[in-house]
């Protein structure tokens, strides 16, 4: 995962990419301005959907490890009982004897 120096490089890559452009004029800076915040926003939005990935396939390792230990525990717990029930059913079959 990113950190934030390397979030501040990012943009300032796509910013510094434009921005060093020669400028004569205002509106040459006006434009460049522009340009370089539609270079961030496209950026922010490529990084955005990284983490949302990360998000999803992290999300996809939890949930299936939390399923094979609920299945685990489903198996564990009937098997507990099962045994439970024998052991009972066996000492009432020799206290009958």
């Amino acid at each position: 995962m990113a950190s934030r120096g390397e979030y501040k490089a990012a943009f300032w890559s796509e910013a510094d990419s434009i921005m060093s452009f020669p400028a004569d004029t205002k509106r040459d800076v006006q434009k460049h301005e522009a340009e370089a915040r539609r270079r961030i926003i496209r950026m922010k939005d490529k990084l955005r959907m990284g983490i949302s990935n990360l998000w999803r396939q992290r999300f996809a390792e939890i949930k299936k490890e939390n399923d094979d230990l609920e299945k685990a525990l489903k198996e564990e717990f009937e098997s507990a009982m099962r045994e439970v029930r024998a052991v009972g059913a066996d000492i009432i079959e020799r206290l009958e004897k």
